[in-house]
């Protein structure tokens, strides 16, 4: 199984510390495909980017780590919903008339397959 860990807007982290990419090129692609397919409004095809039984959740989360807003999916048919809503996202400007707070995205895969995605939301005031 493999891990991408993704900061604001899923730009990748730099590198490890042996100084290799600190995620695999193939399934970064995948990840851009995902956001891609979000963007266009395509969500029939992106959520086939996602394993049978893959899971997905995203909250807000506080300075304080509380999370507020929690919510979770498994399987394709759960998370074909969720993802119309803003966290599956790149676009910096105000796409609903509301700037974003910054989030972090992190991927499990399972073959060429999302296996989770959890998004959280940085919330300063919280």
């Amino acid at each position: 199984m493999h891990h991408i860990y993704m900061g604001s807007f899923a730009q990748p982290r730099e590198a490890s510390s042996t100084g290799k990419p600190a995620y695999d090129a193939k399934l970064m692609a995948l990840i851009e495909k995902l956001f891609r397919l979000n963007e266009a409004g395509l969500y029939d095809q992106s959520v086939l980017l996602f394993a049978d039984d893959a899971t997905l959740a995203f909250w807000a989360e506080g300075v304080n780590g509380r999370h507020r807003q929690e919510r979770h999916a498994t399987g394709q048919a759960a998370i074909r919903p969720y993802l119309e809503g803003h966290c599956i996202h790149r676009n910096q400007d105000k796409p609903d008339g509301r700037y974003y707070d910054p989030f972090t995205v992190r991927v499990s895969f399972i073959g060429e397959s999302i296996r989770s995605m959890a998004i959280s939301e940085f919330i300063s005031w919280m």
